[in-house]
């Protein structure tokens, strides 16, 4: 999954190129459409962008691939939380901390599918609903999160 997610932002970049968005990503995109959400949430307003890409890069990947990106362990210069004010860490921390993304969805098919065949469609067909329930749940947990900070 994150060797896709490295092939989609070369691909961004690439068109990035052409159309004269330098700092085209992945990232980019997820992070204008988690924008709403993250406001939603609470998040100061310069921080809303950083942490709305967290929120877009734990679902389509996975919360270590997160983790990893805002605590600078996976490497790409300086770490996210250093540029984040501490109602924004806090509340992303919350927000990250949850298991809906597609490769969960993906064990949740194959496992449940192993055990009832029959109901592998049935399972297939809800697991994307699950998903988002799942993360819009992890939302709420972050939501108070930001009325208590």
């Amino acid at each position: 999954m994150v060797s896709s997610i490295y092939a989609i932002n070369f691909f961004f970049t690439w068109l990035g190129q052409f159309v004269g968005i330098r700092t085209l990503s992945l990232e980019l995109v997820l992070g204008y459409l988690f924008y709403p959400l993250t406001w939603l949430l609470g998040v100061p307003r310069k921080d809303v962008l950083k942490v709305s890409q967290l929120l877009g890069i734990k679902l389509v990947a996975n919360e270590f691939v997160a983790y990893s990106q805002l605590t600078g362990a996976s490497g790409n210069g300086t770490p996210i939380q250093a540029e984040l004010s501490p109602r924004a860490l806090m509340i992303s921390q919350f927000a990250l901390a949850g298991f809906a993304n597609t490769g969960s969805v993906a064990q949740v098919i194959a496992a449940v599918g192993s055990l009832a065949p029959s109901r592998k469609a049935d399972v297939s067909r809800l697991a994307v609903s699950a998903c988002l329930t799942g993360a819009l749940a992890t939302a709420m947990s972050a939501a108070i999160v930001s009325m208590i900070v």
